[in-house]
Parts: C-alpha cells; structure tokens; sequence
C-alpha cells in the first residue's frame, strides 16, 4: 500500500507538476481574461433573451403584453451579440500580442 503511495506521489510530482506549471514569463494578457468573461456573458444574455422571446410566445400569445416580452428579448440578444463580438474583438487583441511576444523571445534567441 505505501508503495503505490509512493509511485502515485512521485508519478504525479514528476509529470503533472512540470506538465501543468505555468511560467512566470507566459502570464495571460487582460485581453484573454476579458475574452473569457465576455464570452460568458455573452452567452449567458443570449440564452437568456431566447428563453424570455420563447416565454412571450408561449405566454402572451393571444394576449395585449406580447410586445414588451419582444422589446426585452431583442434588447438581451443584441446586448449579447454585442459583448461577443466585443470578446471576439478581445480575443484577436490576445492572439496577436502572444504571436508579438512569441517573436520577440524567438528573435532574442538566435541573436
């Protein structure tokens, strides 16, 4: 039983940990970060202005309200197209700043 301990722990430090160990000199950029909440937000307002479209269907129907269910569903389904057209603006930032970093260290090197 110590054994297998032992072989796990000295499997796990030797492979996960120099695997997984994030450099100090790769650290993410803002934009990657506000592309990771854009993107979420994005999607949730999304989601959530079809659910409200798709609840005004079903629930105001035949009756006189229909219009204020479209007006905030459309309002939520353009607010998230906007926050993920802006994240997808966020993550062209970041692709190019990481391929400028990568070029600076690559020229670094061979001089």
């Amino acid at each position: 039983m110590v054994f297998i301990y032992v072989l796990t722990q000295d499997y796990f430090s030797l492979n996960f940990t120099k695997r997984f160990k994030p450099k100090s000199d790769c650290m993410p950029d803002s934009h990657y970060k506000k592309y990771t909440t854009g993107l979420f937000f994005g999607i949730a307002v999304v989601t959530s202005g079809i659910f409200i479209l798709c609840y005004g269907c079903i629930k105001e129907a035949g009756g006189s309200n229909w219009y204020v269910w479209a007006a905030a569903s459309s309002l939520l389904i353009c607010l998230g197209l906007y926050l993920l057209m802006n994240a997808y603006v966020h993550k062209v930032k970041s692709d190019i700043r990481r391929k400028q970093k990568s070029n600076h260290h690559s020229e670094g090197q061979t001089a």
